[in-house]
């Protein structure tokens, strides 16, 4: 009977050039998908910021003809706030509703362009606007992102443009 011939011997593990190939690969895909995630994170941020204005101004609304009461939704600019006057909040303790913008999960800037310009908006017990102003366009935004929530003046229904 004849001896089996000998297998070499496998080598186990990587050569130091695989190991260096592949770690430069994962440098340069991580160089190029930060950016990208960073940008992705932010409009997130600015789009979810205008769906829950949005989503507030119709609750107001709501409200108003639920209650038979005007609403009124105060804005102020400096600190990015607004607050739902004498409605309380869908979940938790009385008082206002109130939502800073400047805060997590957020993180944004608040805007107003009103025509001519104000700073509250209310609903009357039927939910149509009776503030000042012949267009109301709420801006929120994180450096350049901007996203928008226009009401209509003559029915209170909002529409949200977003990046």
């Amino acid at each position: 009977m004849l001896p089996r011939p000998r297998r070499p011997a496998r080598r186990r593990g990587f050569t130091l050039l695989e190991l260096v190939i592949v770690v430069t690969t994962m440098g340069l895909l991580a160089a190029v998908a930060v950016p990208r995630l960073t940008g992705v994170v932010t409009t997130r941020r600015v789009t979810a910021a205008a769906e829950r204005v949005a989503a507030d101004l119709r609750y107001a609304r709501a409200y108003a003809r639920a209650t038979g009461t005007p609403v009124t939704v105060g804005f102020d600019e400096e600190i990015g706030r607004y607050t739902l006057v004498d409605v309380p909040p869908p979940v938790g303790s009385g008082g206002d509703y109130s939502v800073e913008l400047g805060e997590t999960p957020y993180g944004c800037v608040l805007e107003l362009t009103v025509v001519p310009a104000a700073s509250d908006l209310t609903f009357d017990a039927y939910g149509l606007p009776v503030s000042a102003g012949t267009s109301w366009r709420i801006e929120v935004s994180e450096g350049s992102t901007v996203g928008r929530v226009d009401v209509d003046v003559t029915t209170g229904e909002t529409t949200v443009t977003t990046p």
